[in-house]
Protein backbone atom coordinates (compact mmCIF):
# COMPACT_ATOMS: atom_id res chain seq x y z
CA UNK A 1 0.00 0.00 0.00
CA UNK A 2 1.91 2.91 -1.18
CA UNK A 3 -1.33 6.21 -1.77
CA UNK A 4 -4.70 6.65 0.23
CA UNK A 5 -6.85 7.98 -1.12
CA UNK A 6 -9.80 9.79 0.52
CA UNK A 7 -13.21 10.84 -1.09
CA UNK A 8 -15.64 12.96 0.93
CA UNK A 9 -19.10 14.49 -0.09
CA UNK A 10 -21.39 16.44 2.12
CA UNK A 11 -25.03 15.53 2.99
CA UNK A 12 -25.67 18.48 5.25
CA UNK A 13 -25.29 21.92 5.04
CA UNK A 14 -21.66 23.09 3.41
CA UNK A 15 -19.36 23.93 6.26
CA UNK A 16 -16.30 26.78 5.84
CA UNK A 17 -13.33 24.34 5.05
CA UNK A 18 -12.00 20.84 4.92
CA UNK A 19 -9.13 20.45 7.05
CA UNK A 20 -6.28 18.38 9.17
CA UNK A 21 -6.26 18.19 12.85
CA UNK A 22 -2.23 17.61 12.26
CA UNK A 23 0.35 19.04 9.66
CA UNK A 24 1.59 15.41 9.05
CA UNK A 25 -1.55 15.36 6.53
CA UNK A 26 -0.15 18.65 4.37
CA UNK A 27 3.10 16.54 4.78
CA UNK A 28 1.79 13.08 2.64
CA UNK A 29 -0.78 15.03 0.43
CA UNK A 30 -0.10 14.17 -2.94
CA UNK A 31 -2.98 16.12 -4.76
CA UNK A 32 -6.13 17.70 -4.35
CA UNK A 33 -9.48 17.52 -6.35
CA UNK A 34 -12.76 18.76 -6.71
CA UNK A 35 -15.32 16.04 -8.03
CA UNK A 36 -17.93 17.15 -9.94
CA UNK A 37 -21.52 15.32 -9.94
CA UNK A 38 -20.66 13.78 -13.66
CA UNK A 39 -16.82 12.26 -12.42
CA UNK A 40 -14.93 15.17 -13.95
CA UNK A 41 -12.00 16.24 -11.74
CA UNK A 42 -9.90 19.51 -11.37
CA UNK A 43 -7.65 20.10 -9.18
CA UNK A 44 -7.56 22.49 -6.03
CA UNK A 45 -5.33 25.05 -4.49
CA UNK A 46 -4.62 24.08 -0.73
CA UNK A 47 -1.50 26.28 -0.19
CA UNK A 48 1.95 25.34 1.26
CA UNK A 49 1.68 25.76 5.41
CA UNK A 50 0.75 24.57 8.08
CA UNK A 51 -1.84 21.78 8.93
CA UNK A 52 -4.30 21.26 5.60
CA UNK A 53 -7.24 24.01 5.31
CA UNK A 54 -9.29 23.78 1.87
CA UNK A 55 -11.80 26.50 1.67
CA UNK A 56 -15.21 25.10 0.15
CA UNK A 57 -17.15 28.32 -0.27
CA UNK A 58 -16.19 27.10 -4.27
CA UNK A 59 -17.97 23.85 -3.81
CA UNK A 60 -21.07 23.07 -5.24
CA UNK A 61 -23.65 21.22 -2.68
CA UNK A 62 -23.29 18.27 -5.24
CA UNK A 63 -19.23 18.38 -5.53
CA UNK A 64 -17.08 15.77 -3.00
CA UNK A 65 -13.68 16.79 -2.22
CA UNK A 66 -10.70 13.87 -3.24
CA UNK A 67 -7.23 13.87 -1.71
CA UNK A 68 -4.61 11.51 -2.58
CA UNK A 69 -2.02 10.69 0.47
CA UNK A 70 1.30 8.90 0.84
CA UNK A 71 1.66 6.68 3.06
CA UNK A 72 4.66 4.57 2.00
CA UNK A 73 6.81 7.04 3.32
CA UNK A 74 7.66 6.35 6.56
CA UNK A 75 8.71 8.80 9.27
CA UNK A 76 6.29 11.50 11.17
CA UNK A 77 6.95 10.00 14.16
CA UNK A 78 4.00 9.26 16.37
CA UNK A 79 1.95 11.21 13.94
CA UNK A 80 2.85 9.98 10.42
CA UNK A 81 3.44 6.23 8.96
CA UNK A 82 5.48 2.93 10.10
CA UNK A 83 6.31 -0.16 7.68
CA UNK A 84 6.85 -3.54 8.70
CA UNK A 85 6.66 -6.53 6.96
CA UNK A 86 4.19 -5.86 4.23
CA UNK A 87 1.54 -3.92 6.87
CA UNK A 88 1.96 0.14 6.96
CA UNK A 89 0.91 1.60 10.36
CA UNK A 90 -0.57 5.24 10.20
CA UNK A 91 -1.70 7.31 12.71
CA UNK A 92 -4.88 8.97 11.77
CA UNK A 93 -3.31 12.43 11.67
CA UNK A 94 -1.56 11.63 8.76
CA UNK A 95 -4.77 10.82 6.43
CA UNK A 96 -8.16 11.94 8.40
CA UNK A 97 -9.63 15.16 7.28
CA UNK A 98 -12.91 16.76 7.99
CA UNK A 99 -15.50 19.84 7.91
CA UNK A 100 -14.43 22.52 10.07
CA UNK A 101 -15.83 23.38 12.03
CA UNK A 102 -17.45 20.41 12.89
CA UNK A 103 -20.55 19.30 14.38
CA UNK A 104 -20.58 17.54 17.84
CA UNK A 105 -23.21 14.78 17.08
CA UNK A 106 -22.05 14.54 13.45
CA UNK A 107 -21.53 10.81 12.01
CA UNK A 108 -19.11 10.75 9.04
CA UNK A 109 -20.22 7.56 6.95
CA UNK A 110 -17.02 5.17 5.29
CA UNK A 111 -17.13 2.89 2.53
CA UNK A 112 -13.69 2.06 1.02
CA UNK A 113 -11.82 -0.51 -1.10
CA UNK A 114 -8.48 -1.62 -0.71
CA UNK A 115 -6.28 -3.95 -2.62
CA UNK A 116 -7.26 -8.03 -2.85
CA UNK A 117 -5.83 -9.53 0.15
CA UNK A 118 -5.72 -6.27 2.18
CA UNK A 119 -7.75 -4.80 4.87
CA UNK A 120 -7.58 -2.14 7.85
CA UNK A 121 -7.80 -2.42 11.48
CA UNK A 122 -11.73 -1.51 12.72
CA UNK A 123 -11.13 2.29 13.92
CA UNK A 124 -14.34 3.16 12.82
CA UNK A 125 -17.77 2.47 14.78
CA UNK A 126 -20.81 1.27 14.09
CA UNK A 127 -24.27 0.86 13.85
CA UNK A 128 -27.53 0.41 11.25
CA UNK A 129 -26.18 1.72 8.09
CA UNK A 130 -22.56 0.85 8.64
CA UNK A 131 -19.67 2.21 8.81
CA UNK A 132 -18.86 5.69 10.43
CA UNK A 133 -16.16 8.05 12.61
CA UNK A 134 -17.35 10.75 14.94
CA UNK A 135 -16.05 14.07 16.04
CA UNK A 136 -13.85 12.19 18.63
CA UNK A 137 -11.36 10.95 15.28
CA UNK A 138 -11.09 14.22 14.57
CA UNK A 139 -9.98 15.91 18.40
CA UNK A 140 -7.41 12.73 18.98
CA UNK A 141 -5.06 10.70 17.22
CA UNK A 142 -5.55 7.41 16.84
CA UNK A 143 -3.78 4.35 15.07
CA UNK A 144 -4.44 2.46 12.52
CA UNK A 145 -2.94 -0.62 10.61
CA UNK A 146 -3.04 -1.32 6.54
CA UNK A 147 -2.43 -4.86 5.21
CA UNK A 148 -3.13 -8.52 5.28
CA UNK A 149 -4.70 -8.11 8.10
CA UNK A 150 -7.42 -10.22 9.92
CA UNK A 151 -10.17 -8.41 12.55
CA UNK A 152 -11.33 -11.24 15.08
CA UNK A 153 -14.22 -10.14 17.66
CA UNK A 154 -12.78 -11.49 21.59
CA UNK A 155 -15.30 -11.26 24.55
CA UNK A 156 -13.51 -9.76 27.39
CA UNK A 157 -15.21 -8.13 30.70
CA UNK A 158 -17.73 -5.54 29.96
CA UNK A 159 -17.94 -6.26 26.23
CA UNK A 160 -15.79 -6.65 22.80
CA UNK A 161 -12.63 -6.08 22.04
CA UNK A 162 -11.77 -6.22 18.26
CA UNK A 163 -8.60 -7.80 17.35
CA UNK A 164 -6.60 -7.62 13.98
CA UNK A 165 -3.74 -10.38 13.41
CA UNK A 166 -1.77 -11.07 10.55
CA UNK A 167 -3.78 -13.46 7.34
CA UNK A 168 -3.33 -16.94 7.52
CA UNK A 169 -2.05 -16.31 11.23
CA UNK A 170 -1.81 -20.54 12.11
CA UNK A 171 -3.40 -22.41 14.90
CA UNK A 172 -0.07 -22.36 16.78
CA UNK A 173 0.38 -18.69 16.54
CA UNK A 174 -3.02 -17.91 17.32
CA UNK A 175 -2.56 -19.93 20.74
CA UNK A 176 -0.70 -17.47 21.78
CA UNK A 177 -1.97 -14.51 20.43
CA UNK A 178 -5.57 -15.11 21.93
CA UNK A 179 -4.67 -15.45 25.18
CA UNK A 180 -1.87 -12.72 24.83
CA UNK A 181 -4.91 -10.23 24.29
CA UNK A 182 -7.43 -11.82 26.81
CA UNK A 183 -5.15 -11.33 29.39
CA UNK A 184 -3.90 -8.07 29.19
CA UNK A 185 -7.60 -7.19 28.65
CA UNK A 186 -8.47 -9.20 31.93
CA UNK A 187 -5.33 -7.43 33.42
CA UNK A 188 -6.85 -3.86 32.59
CA UNK A 189 -10.31 -4.66 34.15
CA UNK A 190 -8.30 -4.89 37.49
CA UNK A 191 -8.92 -1.55 38.28
CA UNK A 192 -13.06 -0.97 37.54
CA UNK A 193 -14.31 -4.34 36.89
CA UNK A 194 -14.84 -3.46 33.03
CA UNK A 195 -11.86 -3.88 30.62
CA UNK A 196 -10.24 -1.03 29.02
CA UNK A 197 -10.19 -3.18 25.76
CA UNK A 198 -13.92 -3.81 26.06
CA UNK A 199 -14.55 -1.39 22.69
CA UNK A 200 -10.94 -1.34 21.50
CA UNK A 201 -9.50 -2.02 18.27
CA UNK A 202 -6.13 -3.90 19.19
CA UNK A 203 -4.22 -5.39 16.32
CA UNK A 204 -0.65 -6.85 16.18
CA UNK A 205 1.59 -5.67 13.86
CA UNK A 206 4.78 -8.52 12.75
CA UNK A 207 8.18 -7.56 13.47
CA UNK A 208 11.99 -8.20 14.16
CA UNK A 209 11.34 -9.62 17.57
CA UNK A 210 12.58 -12.63 20.05
CA UNK A 211 11.29 -14.68 23.09
CA UNK A 212 12.57 -12.37 25.14
CA UNK A 213 11.70 -9.06 23.78
CA UNK A 214 8.35 -10.83 21.49
CA UNK A 215 6.67 -6.71 21.22
CA UNK A 216 8.86 -3.90 20.45
CA UNK A 217 6.70 -1.50 21.44
CA UNK A 218 3.35 -0.54 21.31
CA UNK A 219 0.86 2.95 20.86
CA UNK A 220 -2.83 3.61 22.36
CA UNK A 221 -5.18 6.07 20.58
CA UNK A 222 -8.22 7.40 20.69
CA UNK A 223 -11.02 8.27 18.84
CA UNK A 224 -14.47 6.65 17.47
CA UNK A 225 -13.21 3.25 18.76
CA UNK A 226 -9.99 3.83 20.62
CA UNK A 227 -6.94 1.98 19.22
CA UNK A 228 -3.71 -0.03 20.27
CA UNK A 229 -1.39 -1.21 18.15
CA UNK A 230 1.71 -3.50 19.07
CA UNK A 231 4.46 -4.53 17.18
CA UNK A 232 4.95 -8.18 17.93
CA UNK A 233 7.44 -10.60 16.87
CA UNK A 234 6.60 -12.21 13.42
CA UNK A 235 6.16 -15.60 14.95
CA UNK A 236 5.00 -15.42 18.84
CA UNK A 237 5.55 -18.16 21.30
CA UNK A 238 6.33 -17.90 25.37
CA UNK A 239 7.57 -14.34 25.86
CA UNK A 240 3.71 -12.86 25.27
CA UNK A 241 2.68 -14.76 28.61
CA UNK A 242 4.13 -12.07 30.67
CA UNK A 243 4.67 -9.34 28.62
CA UNK A 244 4.24 -5.89 29.61
CA UNK A 245 2.94 -3.54 26.86
CA UNK A 246 -0.55 -4.08 26.32
CA UNK A 247 -1.52 -3.75 29.95
CA UNK A 248 0.76 -0.54 29.54
CA UNK A 249 -1.53 0.66 26.58
CA UNK A 250 -4.34 -0.13 27.63
CA UNK A 251 -4.39 1.09 31.27
CA UNK A 252 -3.96 4.67 29.47
CA UNK A 253 -7.19 4.17 28.61
CA UNK A 254 -8.31 4.32 31.64
CA UNK A 255 -8.18 7.71 32.30
CA UNK A 256 -8.63 10.90 30.42
CA UNK A 257 -6.57 11.97 27.49
CA UNK A 258 -3.15 14.19 29.21
CA UNK A 259 -1.35 16.29 26.91
CA UNK A 260 2.30 15.40 26.55
CA UNK A 261 3.39 17.75 28.44
CA UNK A 262 2.30 15.77 31.36
CA UNK A 263 3.62 12.49 30.38
CA UNK A 264 4.72 12.17 33.66
CA UNK A 265 1.30 11.83 35.11
CA UNK A 266 -0.40 9.48 32.34
CA UNK A 267 2.91 7.34 31.62
CA UNK A 268 3.33 7.33 35.53
CA UNK A 269 0.13 6.02 35.99
CA UNK A 270 0.08 3.12 32.84
CA UNK A 271 3.76 2.48 33.96
CA UNK A 272 2.98 1.36 38.00
CA UNK A 273 -0.34 0.18 36.34
CA UNK A 274 1.71 -2.18 34.39
CA UNK A 275 3.38 -3.97 36.87
CA UNK A 276 0.14 -4.10 39.61
CA UNK A 277 -2.07 -4.94 37.01
CA UNK A 278 -0.21 -8.41 35.78
CA UNK A 279 0.49 -9.43 39.36
CA UNK A 280 -3.71 -9.36 40.19
CA UNK A 281 -4.38 -10.85 36.85
CA UNK A 282 -1.87 -13.90 37.48
CA UNK A 283 0.35 -13.05 34.74
CA UNK A 284 3.43 -12.55 37.36
CA UNK A 285 4.22 -12.93 40.93
CA UNK A 286 3.13 -10.18 43.21
CA UNK A 287 7.17 -10.87 44.45
CA UNK A 288 8.11 -10.19 41.02
CA UNK A 289 6.04 -7.19 40.23
CA UNK A 290 7.60 -5.54 43.19
CA UNK A 291 10.64 -6.77 41.81
CA UNK A 292 10.08 -5.39 38.45
CA UNK A 293 8.96 -1.51 40.40
CA UNK A 294 12.17 -1.25 42.56
CA UNK A 295 14.43 -2.00 39.23
CA UNK A 296 12.23 0.52 37.46
CA UNK A 297 12.55 2.97 40.37
CA UNK A 298 15.93 2.77 40.30
CA UNK A 299 16.42 3.16 36.29
CA UNK A 300 14.62 5.68 36.54
CA UNK A 301 16.65 7.44 39.65
CA UNK A 302 19.83 7.15 37.49
CA UNK A 303 18.20 8.89 34.17
CA UNK A 304 17.31 12.71 33.43
CA UNK A 305 19.41 15.91 32.88
CA UNK A 306 19.13 17.37 36.30
CA UNK A 307 16.24 19.14 35.81
CA UNK A 308 12.57 18.85 37.93
CA UNK A 309 10.59 16.30 37.14
CA UNK A 310 7.91 18.82 35.56
CA UNK A 311 10.70 20.13 32.91
CA UNK A 312 11.74 16.88 32.22
CA UNK A 313 7.96 15.79 31.47
CA UNK A 314 8.18 18.62 28.69
CA UNK A 315 11.25 17.84 27.02
CA UNK A 316 11.27 14.04 27.17
CA UNK A 317 11.28 13.81 23.60
CA UNK A 318 14.64 16.01 22.95
CA UNK A 319 16.31 14.74 25.74
CA UNK A 320 15.29 11.19 25.45
CA UNK A 321 14.56 11.23 29.52
CA UNK A 322 12.23 8.24 29.25
CA UNK A 323 13.21 6.46 32.04
CA UNK A 324 13.04 9.35 34.38
CA UNK A 325 9.66 10.75 33.69
CA UNK A 326 7.75 7.60 32.98
CA UNK A 327 9.51 5.82 36.70
CA UNK A 328 9.69 8.88 38.11
CA UNK A 329 5.42 9.32 37.56
CA UNK A 330 5.75 5.91 38.58
CA UNK A 331 7.45 6.97 42.08
CA UNK A 332 4.39 9.51 42.76
CA UNK A 333 1.83 7.08 41.51
CA UNK A 334 3.42 4.88 44.55
CA UNK A 335 3.58 6.95 46.89
CA UNK A 336 -0.26 8.84 46.38
CA UNK A 337 -1.46 4.82 46.24
CA UNK A 338 0.12 4.29 49.79
CA UNK A 339 -1.13 7.35 51.37
CA UNK A 340 -4.35 6.69 50.42
CA UNK A 341 -4.50 3.67 51.88
CA UNK A 342 -3.01 4.55 55.08
CA UNK A 343 -4.37 7.76 55.75
CA UNK A 344 -7.34 8.32 53.37
CA UNK A 345 -9.66 4.94 53.99
CA UNK A 346 -9.00 4.87 49.86
CA UNK A 347 -6.78 3.27 47.03
CA UNK A 348 -5.65 4.65 43.57
CA UNK A 349 -7.75 2.45 42.10
CA UNK A 350 -11.28 3.94 43.94
CA UNK A 351 -9.74 7.25 42.71
CA UNK A 352 -9.40 6.36 39.19
CA UNK A 353 -12.78 5.16 38.69
CA UNK A 354 -14.13 8.21 39.05
CA UNK A 355 -12.89 8.80 35.59
CA UNK A 356 -14.38 5.80 33.89
CA UNK A 357 -16.87 7.27 31.54
CA UNK A 358 -14.34 10.24 30.75
CA UNK A 359 -11.89 8.61 28.26
CA UNK A 360 -13.07 10.79 25.77
CA UNK A 361 -12.41 14.15 27.46
CA UNK A 362 -8.97 16.14 28.00
CA UNK A 363 -8.01 17.06 31.10
CA UNK A 364 -4.54 18.53 32.20
CA UNK A 365 -2.47 17.09 35.31
CA UNK A 366 -3.92 19.65 37.58
CA UNK A 367 -7.59 18.80 36.28
CA UNK A 368 -7.09 14.93 36.68
CA UNK A 369 -5.32 15.22 39.89
CA UNK A 370 -8.38 17.41 41.39
CA UNK A 371 -10.90 15.01 39.90
CA UNK A 372 -9.72 12.16 42.02
CA UNK A 373 -7.92 13.79 45.09
CA UNK A 374 -10.33 15.58 47.88
CA UNK A 375 -10.65 18.12 50.32
CA UNK A 376 -7.46 16.59 52.17
CA UNK A 377 -5.88 16.85 49.27
CA UNK A 378 -3.56 14.23 49.65
CA UNK A 379 -2.99 13.39 46.08
CA UNK A 380 -2.13 17.16 45.04
CA UNK A 381 0.00 17.01 47.85
CA UNK A 382 2.31 14.11 46.95
CA UNK A 383 2.71 15.66 43.15
CA UNK A 384 3.68 19.24 44.47
CA UNK A 385 5.85 17.81 46.75
CA UNK A 386 7.96 16.15 43.68
CA UNK A 387 7.19 17.89 40.40
CA UNK A 388 9.12 20.53 41.17
CA UNK A 389 12.35 18.50 42.76
CA UNK A 390 14.90 17.99 40.56
CA UNK A 391 15.47 14.91 43.11
CA UNK A 392 14.31 11.60 42.24
CA UNK A 393 11.19 10.85 44.58
CA UNK A 394 12.18 9.17 47.80
CA UNK A 395 9.64 6.40 48.04
CA UNK A 396 11.76 4.62 51.07
CA UNK A 397 8.82 5.83 53.85
CA UNK A 398 6.51 4.04 51.21
CA UNK A 399 8.33 0.78 50.63
CA UNK A 400 8.41 0.23 54.84
CA UNK A 401 4.66 0.65 54.80
CA UNK A 402 4.34 -2.49 52.23
CA UNK A 403 6.42 -4.99 53.79
CA UNK A 404 9.86 -4.39 51.55
CA UNK A 405 13.40 -3.47 52.32
CA UNK A 406 16.71 -3.76 50.92
CA UNK A 407 19.84 -5.77 52.51
CA UNK A 408 22.98 -4.51 53.03
CA UNK A 409 23.54 -6.23 49.13
CA UNK A 410 21.13 -4.11 48.06
CA UNK A 411 18.65 -6.84 47.24
CA UNK A 412 14.69 -6.17 47.83
CA UNK A 413 13.84 -8.51 50.82
CA UNK A 414 9.82 -8.99 51.55
CA UNK A 415 8.29 -8.86 55.81
CA UNK A 416 4.74 -9.90 56.37
CA UNK A 417 2.30 -6.97 54.89
CA UNK A 418 -1.39 -7.17 54.85
CA UNK A 419 -0.76 -3.56 52.50
CA UNK A 420 1.71 -5.29 50.13
CA UNK A 421 -0.81 -8.05 49.82
CA UNK A 422 -3.65 -5.59 49.09
CA UNK A 423 -1.93 -3.40 46.79
CA UNK A 424 -1.52 -6.61 44.64
CA UNK A 425 -5.06 -8.00 45.45
CA UNK A 426 -7.75 -7.88 42.97
CA UNK A 427 -10.35 -5.63 43.14
CA UNK A 428 -13.65 -5.73 42.67
CA UNK A 429 -16.17 -8.40 41.23
CA UNK A 430 -15.65 -8.36 37.29
CA UNK A 431 -17.98 -7.16 34.51
CA UNK A 432 -19.59 -10.49 32.88
CA UNK A 433 -17.65 -10.88 29.30
CA UNK A 434 -19.28 -9.67 25.83
CA UNK A 435 -21.41 -10.99 23.88
CA UNK A 436 -19.67 -9.86 21.05
CA UNK A 437 -22.19 -10.25 17.69
CA UNK A 438 -19.30 -11.31 15.42
CA UNK A 439 -17.58 -15.02 16.54
CA UNK A 440 -14.09 -15.09 16.81
CA UNK A 441 -12.67 -16.01 13.58
CA UNK A 442 -14.46 -14.88 11.65
CA UNK A 443 -13.17 -11.08 9.72
CA UNK A 444 -14.83 -8.18 10.22
CA UNK A 445 -14.66 -6.61 6.56
CA UNK A 446 -17.96 -4.44 6.77
CA UNK A 447 -17.99 -1.44 4.18
CA UNK A 448 -14.63 -2.46 2.82
CA UNK A 449 -14.06 -4.47 -0.01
Amino acid sequence: LGRLTVTGCSEGPRTDRVGSFHPEARVRLLSARRVRADGAEEPIDVGTRGALAIPTRALSPSDCLRLVLDVASPGGGMNGCLHSRGRVACATSAFLVAAEPGQPTARHRVTGSLPRGMAVSPIFGEDERGLYLDERSFRYVGYAAFGELEVRALEVPGGCARVGVPRGTSRAESSHLGPWVARASLASAMITGSAMAHDVAITAVPAPGNDAMPVLFGMAGRGTRPSVLAFVEATPTRGLETDWTLVHELAHLAVPYVPSEDAWLSEGLATYQQEVLRARAGMQSPEDAWRAIDAGLARGARDGTGATLREESRNMHASRAYARVYWGGAAIALLVDVALRTEAESTLDARLARLRGRRDTRMDAAALLEAIDDERAVVRAIAARWLEDPAFPDTAAAYALPGRSHDRGGHLVFAESALREEIMNPVGPLSSNGPCRQAIGAPDTRGFE
